[in-house]
This record gives structure tokens, C-alpha cells and sequence, in this order.
């Protein structure tokens, strides 16, 4: 069996111009994409200053706005003690009262 032989990151393709590392995608977020995402987090919680304080926790939770995983319409059943149902019924009320909000930001 023949060995695979080994490259450089640095070493040039085709004898000139950028390294093969410099071809390569780079898996971490650029500064736009820094920007994008520090912008779509100030909108939310601007957006979500909206809401009275129990629909605000049950969406941040719900989608993971708190920094911790998003949680399943169960887990907030067992932290509130309501259905998950009741729950679901919630979150989903909240969202609309943002829609009109997020519309007008969008446009």
C-alpha cells in the first residue's frame, strides 16, 4: 500500500502566489460575522424589553437567549409547573406581539 505524501500548509500552490494554508476556509467567525451576531443580540433583547417578565423568560429560555442551551417546551413545564402546552401557547403569543416590532426594524 502506497503512503499519501505529505504537504505544507505553506508550501505554494503552483509555484507562486498564496500557501495552501491561505486556501483553506477558516472555521471561525470573522469580524462581519462578530458584527452580525452582537447586532441580532441587541436587537433581540431590545425587542424582548417588550414583553412582561414571564414571556421573556419563557423565550429566552425557549431559544437560548440566557446563554444556555435552548430548552424543549417540557423542561419549562417542569420549571414553571404548567403544561407543556400552556407553554408552547405562550411563547408562541409572545413571538407574535414581536412580529409587528421586528417587521418595522427589518424594513
Amino acid at each position: 500500500m502506497a503512503m499519501a505524501s505529505i504537504a505544507s500548509l505553506d508550501m505554494q500552490v503552483g509555484g507562486e502566489g498564496p500557501g495552501l494554508g491561505d486556501r483553506v476556509a477558516s472555521v471561525d467567525a470573522g469580524p462581519l460575522d462578530q458584527l452580525l451576531a452582537d447586532n441580532d443580540r441587541t436587537v433581540a433583547h431590545e425587542l424582548m424589553a417588550s414583553l412582561d417578565d414571564t414571556n421573556r423568560y419563557l423565550v429566552a429560555r425557549r431559544f437560548g437567549f440566557d446563554g444556555a442551551e435552548p430548552a424543549t417546551f417540557a423542561e419549562l413545564d417542569n420549571e414553571l409547573g404548567m403544561s407543556a402546552e400552556a407553554v408552547r401557547r405562550r411563547v408562541v403569543r409572545a413571538l407574535k406581539r414581536l412580529e409587528p416590532a421586528a417587521a418595522a426594524l427589518a424594513a
